[in-house]
């Protein structure tokens, strides 16, 4: 996702980090996935399916990051 240059540069800071901590928990969460066989669940495998295919999305879905 791309940012808007022309916002204020603490605004601009903000949203960065947000965009930076988005990346790195689609990443964990696919990762994650992967260790758990959720690549396997029948949502992901299944022809037809809202999540045929479509693992990152799933992943997103099913799983829960904390910032701690």
């Amino acid at each position: 996702m791309k940012t808007d240059e022309n916002l204020p540069k603490d605004l601009l800071t903000i949203v960065q980090a947000g965009l930076r901590t988005r990346e790195i928990v689609m990443q964990k969460s696919l990762d994650r996935a992967k260790v758990e066989g959720l690549d396997q669940h029948e949502r992901v495998v299944q022809e037809g399916s809202d999540f045929h295919n479509k693992l990152q999305e799933f992943a997103m879905f099913r799983l829960a990051f904390y910032e701690c």
